[in-house]
């Protein structure tokens, strides 16, 4: 069902709907007082929590009714129509609740120990089975193997196989999970398995387009949805090499290019990476090859401080290229999926690519780690093929570790562009001296951006906040400047890192900003929702385009209703059928065995705890949706879109289990974020957001 953005003229009120799925009617507010308001293109999101305001009608001054759509708006809460509100639920406020509101900074560490203690636990429910014997029949340890080799022991303690079949049966002459795979009964022709009671056929389980017209309908919500077979699986790419990790292991990398880089720019170089060779004992070092010529060594003078000069040692100096020479990308107009901690998966951009997302931004990197060759973080560098626009963000606090890792990527990635995370409000990256905490120290930003720009042949661009402190706001100062540093273009979010993800992000700002730094792209981002909030931000002079973050998290779709300029009012049927592409894309990405499945599990629950936020379209009187708005409990037009509606986990736990079957047993999930700018009171009122930043700044 589709609504157009702009149907009504701002301050009108849209009449009701002529039969199901029909065209708004425009006429008197008097006459169509039980539709929408839309108030100025889009509904307002409100700061405070009095009814007390001037009226838009005749009278200048009066008092909004309490519970009315005005006073529901006022207050940050989403005016969900009378209809389909929840009867209030009564909580009496304990003591427990008390003290867990004052003690949940210092319980924050114990609660990810304990959630790690829970992943780890589930994904070994594949037993103690050594995966190198059940794939290929024998181990190179063999007795040494501190994993078992019993195949029918491991068959025994094996999860029951889920219905369907294996999401590498069409794609691949042989799966390549063998026995460990949950599909592996479908395997040379095996016939599907039960589960539980018989799955029923996907045309009987799945809501049919159309029926999100209705308040009530008698689609029941399917106890087992059958997962699509790809007909072909594109690797991903950008992954970490086995000698690679080798060599960045034992820092025996070579550095020198970007070493040289650094010594001509006055850097200093705190961890230099000198090769080692690793010798057998007593063994006498190996003489130097007479047929290689050794690189030319060069001494430069660098003044000092005070005055004096001081001469330094590199290697022959790396030319770097003239900006003529480098790659370039034109950020104007296209739409930007923001770089999302934990959510922005492979898996879920594969689903905003598909959804209309011109440009793609891994999760952020740390480099240290990545100079380290950890594996995990490695995995946040890769690309699927379908990201016709892709780039990394990196994070760090140091000049020589981020131009190094710069030279990493050049040396061995495929990307568009890599970003500079220099917004980040954890505590934890900012107390290292990254992430937000290089607002504070602009001469340090400009040796980062010097060093990597020159070690690139891609486009280098940052992410920042206004500020580092309230009412301190600090980008205008330095914006001017980053062009000539090397930066091609910005992302400017409109909060301060004090402020976190708390109040509206201040647009205005964005746009004085984007006038004093007319030369370099400026993306704006924050609170962009629907439509009209990108219509109205994007349209302004200098503002290339905008990112976006938690939205897309919210309402995927969100690509797709700014592509065809309309409100979507998406059916639970067709946000099912988002869901099971995501299980599909994750399986095909972190494997169909039992750990793959689960860690499929575990991102989509995450992803649930920010999806049930959205509202349907024909359930709201004010449209579009905000999303700083607290939406109050309500009941969807079918079972299904009640559903996905709950705020409860166990119901996001019922929905894995539609997609993936039951999970192990004793299993237990805790967001790893909180999924609203929002939190509530022991009474249930909105307060202030408290957010933990899931968006890379």
């Amino acid at each position: 069902m589709e609504v157009e953005a702009a149907a009504t003229a701002p301050g009108e009120k849209v009449g009701e709907r002529d039969g199901a799925g029909g065209d708004p009617i425009v006429g008197d507010p008097k006459e169509t007082a039980g539709g929408p308001v839309v108030i100025d293109g889009k509904a307002p999101a409100g700061g405070s929590a009095r009814s007390e305001r001037k009226e838009t009608s005749g009278d200048p001054v009066g008092t909004v009714e309490k519970g009315s759509a005005e006073d529901l708006v006022a207050r940050c809460i989403a005016p969900v129509k009378k209809e389909f509100l929840k009867p209030k639920e009564v909580r009496v406020a304990t003591e427990r609740d008390v003290d867990a509101g004052q003690d949940e900074k210092s319980t924050k560490k114990r609660e990810r120990r304990e959630r790690k203690k829970e992943f780890l636990k589930h994904t070994a429910a594949t037993g103690d089975g050594c995966s190198k014997f059940l794939l290929e029949g024998h181990c190179p340890f063999g007795d040494r193997c501190k994993f078992g080799h019993d195949l029918e022991g491991y068959l025994k303690k094996k999860m029951k196989d889920l219905p369907g079949c294996c999401p590498f049966s069409k794609a691949a002459e042989k799966c390549r999970f063998g026995v460990t795979c949950r599909w592996s009964s479908t395997h040379d022709g095996g016939s599907m398995p039960d589960f539980q009671s018989d799955a029923k056929s996907e045309s009987e389980n799945e809501p049919k387009k159309g029926d999100c017209d209705e308040k009530k309908s008698d689609i029941s919500i399917p106890e087992f949805v059958v997962l699509n077979v790809p007909a072909k699986i594109e690797e991903p790419i950008n992954g970490l090499k086995k000698d690679l990790q080798t060599k960045l292991r034992k820092q025996q990398y070579d550095f020198s290019k970007v070493d040289g880089v650094l010594l001509e720019l006055g850097i200093k170089i705190s961890r230099p990476g000198k090769k080692r060779t690793i010798r057998s004992k007593g063994e006498p070092p190996e003489a130097p090859d007479a047929s290689v010529t050794e690189t030319p060594i060069k001494k430069q003078r660098i003044e000092s401080e005070g005055g004096g000069s001081i001469e330094k040692t590199c290697t022959a100096a790396h030319v770097p290229l003239r900006e003529s020479e480098k790659r370039r990308i034109d950020f104007r107009d296209k739409m930007y999926l923001a770089p999302l901690t934990t959510l922005g998966n492979l898996p879920f951009r594969r689903i905003c690519v598909g959804l209309g997302a011109d440009i793609t931004c891994g999760e952020m990197a740390l480099a240290t780690n990545l100079l380290k060759g950890s594996p995990s973080e490695w995995a946040l560098l890769k690309r699927h093929p379908s990201e016709k626009t892709f780039g990394v963000q990196v994070c760090g606090g140091y000049s020589d570790s981020l131009s190094r890792c710069a030279g990493l990527i050049e040396d061995g990635l495929d990307v568009d562009f890599v970003d500079v995370n220099m917004g980040c409000p954890i505590d934890v990256v900012c107390d290292k001296g990254a992430g937000a905490s290089l607002l504070q120290k602009v001469s340090k930003t400009e040796q980062i951006l010097k060093g990597m720009s020159r070690v690139l042949s891609c486009p280098l661009t940052i992410k920042i906040r206004k500020g580092y402190r309230d009412r301190h706001d600090i980008a205008h100062t330095f914006l001017p400047k980053v062009g000539a540093w090397g930066a091609s273009a910005v992302t400017l979010h409109g909060r301060s890192r004090q402020q976190r993800y708390s109040r509206a992000a201040d647009w205005d700002y964005i746009y004085k900003c984007a006038d004093v730094a007319p030369d370099i792209q400026l993306i704006g981002n924050g609170d962009v929702f629907s439509p009209s909030d990108w219509n109205q931000h994007h349209e302004k002079k200098n503002v290339a385009t905008c990112m976006i973050g938690r939205a897309a998290l919210v309402k995927p779709w969100l690509f797709t209703e700014i592509g065809e300029k309309r409100l979507w009012d998406i059916s639970a049927g067709e946000r099912l059928d988002i869901l099971k592409d995501f299980c599909s894309f994750g399986m095909e990405h972190w494997g169909s065995d039992t750990r793959g499945v689960e860690n499929t599990r575990r991102f989509l629950l995450e992803w649930l705890s920010f999806l049930h936020r959205y509202i349907p379209v024909g359930l709201l009187e004010v449209l579009p949706q905000n999303i700083q708005w607290r939406p109050p409990p309500f009941y969807g037009r079918n079972d299904l879109e009640t559903l996905m509606a709950s705020d409860n986990s166990t119901d996001w736990i019922r929905i894995s289990e539609m997609l993936l079957g039951p999970p192990p047993e004793s299993f237990s999930f805790t967001p790893k974020h909180k999924s609203s700018a929002y939190v509530s009171d022991i009474h249930g009122e909105p307060l202030e957001a408290q957010h933990h930043g899931q968006e890379n700044g």
